[in-house]
């Protein structure tokens, strides 16, 4: 069924009486870019980046894909790099159905998360074992 919206009738002598109209429905996307961060997962990240050095953690990069490359395929993602390593030890990205956490050193999915607060405590749980 298709919703109503109540719409005032144009050019009647009376704005009090209403006509109802069916609203118009047009394919609207839930989310916007499944692959890049929304602000309020960007907010996370830095509210997460200042307890980073408690975790072992001393850098934390937002890498945005390149004007080349294809938004389909690669988005946004986080690099995070332990204290005393040059490497980054993990990625965090934004995919369809969530969050995906990889270890960089062999491109291994450790976890597939709903949420970014879900795939931050992965590293989390991480680096304390």
């Amino acid at each position: 069924m298709r919703p109503r919206l109540a719409c005032p009738v144009v050019g009647s002598a009376s704005n009090a009486r209403t006509r109802v109209h069916p609203a118009a429905t047009a394919p609207v996307p839930l989310f916007g870019n499944r692959r890049r961060f929304n602000v309020r997962d960007r907010m996370l990240v830095l509210e997460w980046s200042e307890h980073a050095a408690v975790l072992g953690l001393r850098r934390i990069i937002l890498h945005a894909p390149e004007q080349d490359d294809d938004p389909e395929t690669i988005g946004e993602f986080l690099l995070i790099y332990p204290q005393r390593e040059q490497w980054a030890r993990w990625g965090v990205a934004p995919t369809p159905p969530g969050y995906l956490v990889w270890g960089t050193a062999n491109g291994a999915n450790l976890a597939c998360c709903a949420t970014l607060r879900q795939a931050l405590s992965v590293i989390g749980m991480t680096t304390a074992g």
